[in-house]
């Protein structure tokens, strides 16, 4: 029977404190134990009231899973294969069994659960998966919001709110956990980005812990990294360090020993980044060609299909005059340069490492217009319909780089899941 170990635990608990309340998180109502993995054990705790929210997971058996996981299965993920992270704000609707996001199924609900959708800006959203892609651009993986439907991947949904998997508050996210430390292909994590608001590194972070779960890594005892319960040290990272495990304190690894190299596990596992394809560059201002003044502009368009620009750089005949870390990507010439002929160059290098670059040559003329515009308008009036004023205009873009379920009022729910959660693994 699913979750014998927490039932058994504390149902009697709850029911005396009152912990006990109607569902609210199943979509299609009654809920079906027998159709989710048992949980052999919860590690980690929810936070308490104030606290920044904790990510646990939920162990389960691994050879239940190796069934779906078989080598005959066209869906798995092999070691060295490229990895898909999917990253679902969108939310929806998940059904229990042994994980495989190709279908929504997952260890972690009781039974049948929606997850709304996660209504962030669309600024939001992109600074989530801006570091969220920092934060695995040293493994081989590939970060998108598009779905990958039946190809394998892993789902790590960013919506949402504990309560909607009968979890309490303090929870921030969960991911299933084999008991061998083995990797769950195609998992889905949850990270309930409802409770922590508009703090997307927290969200990233979360995100990053609760995906490593499903590559087999434990909990560390260690501020700077994204598997910790330790705060107060800034921004985390992934880090090549062995550290103890636990959560506020040491303690023995899920699959034995004192100590876990993060990096070293996903390395092993995932493997390291590759080349990739490079930015594709080029300079829009000036034209190759052109004579410009003194202390011209130098504008590059900067696009790149696999990651984000980590920084673009201005050479001016083989010299570093400049470097822009987001966009626009503008610069000024120096007002020095001398009269006649130059090479400038921009070159661009993504989070992964992958470099690209554009050339021009142009010349400096003293009293020459430093931003001559490449294509003028030859008719001079703004206005194309005079009827309509609006008519031709458009909008400036710019930008910078740097609801529950339904029919709860079938089953019962076990909010008091935190009493159990403070349960750890020795």
């Amino acid at each position: 029977m699913r979750r014998s170990l927490l039932k058994t635990r504390v149902a009697s608990t709850l029911l005396a404190a009152g912990l006990l309340f109607p569902l609210t998180g199943c979509a299609n109502g009654t809920l079906s134990e027998d159709d989710a993995p048992e949980i052999l054990e919860v590690v980690g705790s929810p936070a308490l009231e104030g606290e920044r929210p904790r990510g646990i997971y939920m162990v389960i058996d691994a050879e239940l899973q190796a069934d779906v996981d078989s080598p005959t299965d066209p869906g798995v993920l092999y070691a060295g294969a490229p990895i898909v992270i999917f990253m679902n704000k969108g939310g929806g609707i998940y059904t229990p069994g042994n994980n495989d996001s190709r279908n929504n199924i997952s260890s972690i609900p009781s039974g049948t659960s929606q997850i709304p959708a996660w209504a962030v800006s669309a600024a939001g959203w992109s600074e989530v998966m801006t570091c969220v892609r920092d934060l695995w651009s040293p493994f081989n993986v590939t970060i998108t919001d598009i779905d990958p439907g039946l190809s394998p991947h892993f789902e790590s949904v960013v919506a949402g709110h504990p309560n909607d998997l009968g979890m309490p508050s303090g929870v921030g996210g969960v991911s299933p956990f084999t008991s061998d430390c083995s990797t769950i292909n195609n998992s889905i994590v949850f990270t309930f980005a409802e409770v922590y608001g508009t703090n997307y590194r927290a969200i990233c972070e979360t995100v990053a812990q609760e995906v490593a779960h499903s590559f087999g890594l434990d909990h560390e005892y260690l501020c700077q990294d994204p598997m910790t319960y330790l705060g107060g040290c800034g921004a985390k990272g992934f880090q090549n360090i062995a550290a103890n495990c636990g959560e506020d304190g040491p303690r023995t690894c899920a699959c034995g020993g004192g100590t876990q190299n993060s990096v070293e596990m996903l390395l092993a596992r995932i493997g390291p980044s590759g080349p990739g394809l490079p930015p594709d560059v080029s300079i829009t201002r000036p034209q190759s060609g052109a004579t410009v003044g003194p202390g011209f502009i130098v504008e590059a368009a900067i696009t790149s299909a696999a990651t984000d620009i980590e920084q673009v750089e201005l050479y001016i005949d083989g010299q570093l005059r400049g470097t822009m870390i987001v966009a626009p990507y503008i610069f000024n010439a120096p007002m020095d340069l001398s009269m006649g002929s130059h090479a400038i160059e921009t070159r661009a290098r993504d989070i992964s490492g992958n470099e690209g670059s554009a050339q021009a040559t142009i010349n400096v003329e003293d009293g020459a217009d430093p931003d001559p515009d490449p294509d003028p308008d030859p008719d001079p009036d703004p206005d194309p319909d005079p009827e309509d004023p609006t008519a031709g205009t458009g909008d400036l873009v710019g930008g910078c780089n740097v609801t529950g379920g339904s029919d709860s009022s079938f089953g019962l729910i076990l909010l008091g899941l935190g009493l159990f959660f403070v349960r750890r693994r020795r």
